[in-house]
């Protein structure tokens, strides 16, 4: 027999207004808490894709081995500053006429539990929710006008009753969807104890549950009694259930591609749907090939596929490509981001009864939180969003420099170093007595540092309740274009203010045989003299040729013809030369046109090695990441989310093995 907790509707308010519990235990740092009840909650049901109503059933309920579970800041499971403690010590209670789970919640020592703590002695904390899982084949579902004894107690439709599931954690929330899961008060008066039994115990008890449910069940048909309008209205509501099972049990065999002859046997046979449901996936299973029949499988819970539905549903509707769009993502493409956003509440546990836009908008944000986390996963779906606009504007940015400059890995900020080794010309011949000779080596070292670059930008409540995402996208979207166009920028500008060695000598100098003696446009002449000048140059010590090859063709688009005339022509493309006469740089050159040298420099050009053969231009990116990177935040100064987008990466001349033509 459960406890029977009285509790009246003035409790419930008074419990709302912050009502400090008197069960705070401040030597235990512990309070006596309703985790659950078995009232009807509004619930996503993915089998539906829809809200409806369910019941968790106390006796279903699966404890840890350990009687324990987390507890946790409004189900959030990113890292393990979000557990804030822990619950034990699980009881079936009775309040508001249902039964309810209730549990010993111990708060942590931890800044992020006492903070919790604290507000719960206080009375400002009040609220908790249940992260669970629903075991396969552990839940009923009832249409509606229908009807169906579970347990012994009968349901009426439409309702989910759940029977058999796992709990994974307790959270504390700013506003739970069960509004008798509280911190209990002096109201509540114990009368007896009824233990929550561990997975292992609840084993030994199934076969005396049946039982029960059996003689309850005996029971309840002996003693009903009804009229004959009772008896009519019962044959109707009955018809229009069995109307709406065959068509959805023909709905469903449509669907799996299930012929209608064996539709047909399974109305005939009086199954349910779960019933149904259960036979298709047997046929689907018999005529499947089974894959990976080890392979461990993680299955996704309601919150993840409803997060993965919405972001791509979003980002098909904002013409970002997802080659695999999550299922039900056709949902969300027509829905407007506060539906979205209430929806994201509510699958999270919190309630938005009696909230207006600009309420509903700040409880998905995370800005009425009393502990500071969002109680819902809107601002990680907005973020997605914008960060797959954002890489798609990366990648579709028009840059060049990736062509012709290598890219490395930096570790940290560090001047980063580059050792460039002179090459030995030959080996030597060794004397009589087999004596080898040692080889001094000359290096020379070049260096450059990683930089932060970043701004900021937002999602205002505005936005949200607006539906004004074209405003939204477009600034990230205009990020990634920005942040590939700023390492763009600082390749050319580095290539054009010849920036000063460790030689002390500049990139471009009458040292180095790097600069062409005649100044003109790319042509046969120009090139010739630019090729020469790449096979001759030398390691750092100048004792060996390298032999390079010019592989790049680097100008503006003040060149653009001339290059593409030069470079494809079959012929010399020169005045008083035979057509017979072949020309030696087609096909040779791999030109890069890029107007971002037009800002520099219209005339001047430049050739440059394969990058494999030397370095000359390098970018390096901080540990590896060649792209930019979104961070967001709950702002409570803007009303809103602000996201922080930056880039880090560095930008160096590694040798002066370039060749520039001036281009006059």
């Amino acid at each position: 027999m459960p406890k029977n907790i009285e509790l009246s509707k003035n409790d419930l308010i008074t419990r709302a207004v912050s009502m400090a519990p008197q069960t705070f235990d401040e030597t235990a740092n512990s309070v006596r808490a309703i985790a659950t009840t078995e009232k009807p909650t509004r619930v996503f049901d993915y089998d539906r894709y829809d809200f409806v109503d369910e019941i968790l059933r106390m006796d279903g309920c699966i404890l840890p081995e350990s009687g324990q579970v987390p507890l946790l800041n409004s189900h959030s499971r990113h890292g393990v500053e979000d557990v804030l403690g822990s619950a034990a010590d699980f009881e079936v209670v009775e309040v508001g006429g249902a039964k309810a789970l209730q549990a010993e919640v111990t708060y942590s020592e931890t800044p992020e539990g006492a903070s919790a703590a604290q507000k719960t002695k206080e009375g400002h904390l009040t609220d908790y929710s249940v992260g669970y899982r629903v075991k396969p084949n552990g839940s009923y579902w009832i249409p509606e006008g229908q009807k169906q004894i579970i347990g012994g107690v009968e349901y009426d439709g439409p309702v989910k009753v759940v029977t058999s599931w796992e709990l994974r954690e307790l959270s504390a929330t700013p506003i739970g969807a069960d509004e008798y899961a509280k911190a209990r008060s002096q109201k509540f008066k114990i009368e007896e104890t009824k233990k929550m039994p561990k997975s292992d115990e609840k084993k030994q008890t199934r076969k005396d549950e049946t039982q029960v449910e059996n003689e309850t069940r005996s029971a309840a048909k002996e003693t009903q009694k009804v009229s004959d309008a009772e008896i009519s209205r019962a044959k109707e509501e009955g018809a229009r259930a069995e109307r709406k099972r065959v068509q959805a049990i023909q709905q469903r065999c449509q669907v799996a591609c299930i012929d209608l002859e064996s539709a047909d046997g399974f109305i005939e046979r009086g199954l349910s749907l779960e019933q149904v449901s259960e036979e298709i996936f047997r046929k689907m299973e018999k005529g499947n090939k089974a894959l990976g029949s080890n392979r461990t499988e993680i299955v996704a819970d309601a919150g993840d596929k409803f997060r993965d539905a919405a972001i791509d549903g979003i980002c098909m509707r904002s013409q970002i490509p997802i080659e695999k769009p999550a299922l039900g993502h056709e949902d969300f493409r027509g829905r407007s981001l506060l539906r979205i956003a209430e929806e994201s509440v509510i699958i999270a546990g919190g309630s938005v009864r009696g909230l207006n836009k600009l309420e509903l908008a700040a409880t998905a944000l995370g800005m009425r939180g009393v502990i500071g986390s969002s109680t819902s996963d809107f601002p990680l779906i907005m973020s997605n969003v914008a960060n797959k606009k954002l890489m798609q504007s990366w990648q579709e940015a028009p840059v060049t420099w990736d062509s012709f400059c290598n890219v490395v890995d930096a570790t940290d900020f560090k001047p980063m170093q580059s050792i460039d080794v002179s090459a030995l010309p030959q080996l030597s011949l060794l004397n009589e007595n087999g004596e080898y000779k040692e080889v001094k080596l000359s290096e020379t070292g070049e260096s450059y540092a990683i930089r932060t670059f970043g701004n900021m930008f937002y999602l205002s409540r505005t936005m949200i309740i607006n539906d004004d995402m074209r405003v939204f996208l477009k600034i990230p979207n205009m990020f990634g274009a920005a942040g590939k166009r700023t390492i763009n920028n600082h390749v050319f500008n580095l290539l054009n203010s010849n920036p000063t060695l460790s030689s002390g000598k500049t990139l471009f100098h009458d040292t180095h045989k790097n600069i062409c003696s005649t100044g003109g446009k790319p042509s046969v002449e120009t090139l010739s003299e630019g090729r020469k000048l790449m096979r001759k140059f030398k390691d750092p010590g100048g004792k060996a040729n390298l032999n390079l090859v010019s592989r790049f063709l680097v100008a503006g688009s003040n060149h653009e013809t001339d290059i593409d005339i030069v470079l494809l022509s079959a012929a010399l493309p020169e005045d008083g030369k035979s057509s017979g006469v072949i020309n030696p740089f087609k096909g040779k050159l791999t030109p890069i046109i890029d107007s971002t040298q037009d800002n520099y420099d219209e005339d001047a050009w430049f050739l440059f090695p394969d990058k494999t053969a030397a370095d000359t231009i390098e970018v390096a990116f901080l540990d590896g990441v060649q792209a930019p990177y979104l961070e967001d935040k709950v702002d409570f100064d803007t009303d809103g989310i602000k996201f922080k987008c930056r880039l880090d990466f560095g930008v160096g001349a590694m040798s002066s093995k370039i060749v520039k033509n001036p281009g006059k």
